[in-house]
């Protein structure tokens, strides 16, 4: 009887790897084709407001986001940490554009930023 825990969803989509130990190139096209086909089925989805089939491709594309993530030794962790990083970056650009309160010099004047992208 074999006591080793069922293997994790990542090392389960674990692709094929050169000699060099970087992704084989028909796993990243795969990959790659799998992720846009997965995307387009998804938002079509969204379109026709067919829930189920939107939930079922939502979690094709995060599973296939996920080997992708994989085939380029990208730790999910840094990904969620800057999608973090670029949230507050958003509510303190919100925070300084707000009016100040408490201008002895008449209406307040809200603070522009050159740019309304996120870096």
């Amino acid at each position: 009887m074999n006591n080793s825990p069922e293997p994790h969803v990542l090392d389960r989509l674990a692709c094929p790897r050169d000699a060099s130990g970087r992704p084989a190139g028909k796993a990243v096209i795969s990959a790659a084709s799998a992720l846009g086909e997965a995307a387009l089925k998804c938002t079509a989805a969204y379109v026709v407001d067919d829930r189920q089939a939107f939930i079922q491709d939502s979690a094709t594309f995060l599973m296939t986001l996920l080997q992708i993530w994989q085939l380029g030794d990208v730790d999910q962790s840094d990904v969620f940490r800057e999608i973090d990083h670029r949230r507050q970056l958003g509510d303190l650009l919100l925070k300084l554009s707000e009016d100040s309160s408490g201008n002895e010099q008449g209406p307040a004047r809200r603070w522009r930023p050159a740019s309304t992208k996120l870096p």
